[in-house]
C-alpha cells in the first residue's frame, strides 16, 4: 500500500491494526464482527456464503471478473481466487487519482476494509457520533 500511496503522491501515515477477535463462522457473524451490514454485503457487494476446501468461506465478485474466496475459520491461507486468472486489483484507483491533492485519501488492505469505507461513506458521520 505504501507503494500505491507514493504512486498517487500521497504521504504515508499511520499503521492501524484491528483488534484480535475470534474468527466468524457465517456471513452474519463476519458482518457483526466487522461492524458491517449483512444485507448491504449481500445486495451491494454480492457476498455469499459457501464452503471451499471444506472450510467455511465467503465468495464475492471482484473487478477482475474472478470471484474471491475469504475463509472464515481463521486458518491460513485467509483468501484465494475461486478460479484461475484472479489477480490483485485496486478498488477506487481512478477516483483516488482524481482527488489527490484536495481531499483525504484512505488506502486500505482487503475487500472487508473497502466494504467498511463504503458503508461509512453511505451513512455519514452520524453513526454513533464517531466517524
Amino acid at each position: 500500500m505504501a507503494d500505491l500511496a507514493r504512486l498517487l503522491g500521497v504521504p504515508v501515515g499511520g499503521n492501524h491494526k484491528p483488534a484480535v477477535v475470534p474468527p466468524p463462522a457465517t456471513l452474519e457473524s463476519f458482518a457483526a464482527t466487522r461492524h458491517l451490514e449483512e444485507k448491504r454485503l449481500r445486495e451491494v457487494w454480492r457476498v455469499r456464503e459457501g464452503r471451499s476446501d471444506n472450510r467455511p468461506a465467503l465468495y464475492f465478485p471482484t473487478p477482475t471478473a474472478v470471484e474471491r474466496v475469504k475463509f472464515l475459520d481463521g486458518r491460513k491461507p485467509k483468501n484465494k481466487w475461486a478460479a484461475r486468472g484472479g489477480r490483485a486489483c485496486w478498488y477506487g484507483l481512478d477516483e483516488a487519482k482524481a482527488i489527490v491533492g484536495g481531499e483525504t485519501v484512505y488506502l486500505v488492505n482487503g475487500e472487508p476494509a473497502v466494504w467498511a469505507l463504503e458503508l461509512a461513506q453511505s451513512i455519514g458521520p452520524t453513526r454513533s457520533g464517531s466517524q
